[in-house]
């Protein structure tokens, strides 16, 4: 079986696996970054997200989701105007929140539930998506 994480953002190839907070980790040997090791090919963990993630696993509401972006948005102080792509948007609740201050955003996200907001999410693998151009 492939790995899900068989290099690392870095490039690096070599890790050290081990056990935090009942998960099982990854820690790059180049560069230091932690990953959780799933022990799933891409195909096997994209079909997992896709049917499972949000029968059980995934609990927060649409609004719930929204008034975290809006602590989240006045945080990073994204300007209006700015662009923003969302990968991993689960439900696009920071989408909506972000494009309604005037910032030019979208999501991807492998689960179907993406679709609340069509017009500016994508349910898809992120390398599929053919999104505006720039």
């Amino acid at each position: 079986m492939v790995d899900l994480i068989s290099s690392c953002l870095c490039a690096a190839t070599t890790f050290r696996d081990f056990e935090r907070n009942g998960l099982q980790v990854r820690e790059c040997q180049s560069c230091g970054a932690l990953h959780q090791h799933v022990g799933m090919s891409l195909d096997q963990y994209a079909d997992w997200y896709r049917r499972q993630y949000h029968d059980g696993h995934y609990t927060h509401s649409f609004d719930h989701d929204r008034e975290v972006a809006r602590k989240r948005l006045d945080a990073y102080r994204i300007p209006a105007g700015a662009r923003l792509l969302d990968v991993g948007c689960a439900n696009g609740a920071f989408v909506v929140e972000a494009y309604a201050r005037g910032v030019d955003a979208f999501g991807q996200d492998l689960a179907a539930e993406v679709s609340m907001v069509p017009d500016r999410t994508y349910s898809a693998a992120l390398d599929a998506v053919h999104f505006p151009a720039d």
